[in-house]
């Protein structure tokens, strides 16, 4: 989803807004990225100013500070949207889906860690559902 400040939020009336204002992305994130509407619409933002940056609690810190927008599973910033800290310009608007897999090795003890992180993973996604 679609994440930004209360004031930067009043900005954004339409996808194609997002064009003139501040992504902040991960290194992960393509340069483009489809916005799919509930009624189907696609529209593929490419906004000419990116800032890349390669930690999530500093993009949230200056999205906060009303500064650009950023695009965020919506379980990892539900309490944010909560406490009105991040706003959703565009709550019709969102990324396409993913698949995520995890495979386990037959051996007689998993990982402890791999297992939390799976259990971690599936509980917020549920969570968001």
């Amino acid at each position: 989803m679609v994440c930004c400040g209360p004031e930067q939020a009043k900005l954004i009336k339409d996808a194609k807004d997002l064009n003139g204002i501040l992504w902040l992305r991960t290194p992960t994130m393509p340069r483009k990225m489809p916005l799919y509407a509930e009624d189907g619409r696609e529209t593929v933002i490419a906004p000419d100013r990116q800032l890349v940056v390669n930690s999530a609690p500093m993009i949230r810190a200056v999205l906060a500070e009303d500064e650009g927008f950023a695009i965020f599973p919506e379980f990892s910033v539900r309490d944010a949207l909560a406490d009105k800290t991040l706003c959703n310009p565009l709550p019709e608007f969102g990324t396409a889906t993913v698949t995520a897999y995890a495979f386990f090795t037959e051996r007689r003890t998993e990982r402890t860690n791999a297992r939390a992180f799976v259990d971690a993973l599936v509980k917020g996604l549920v969570q968001g559902a």
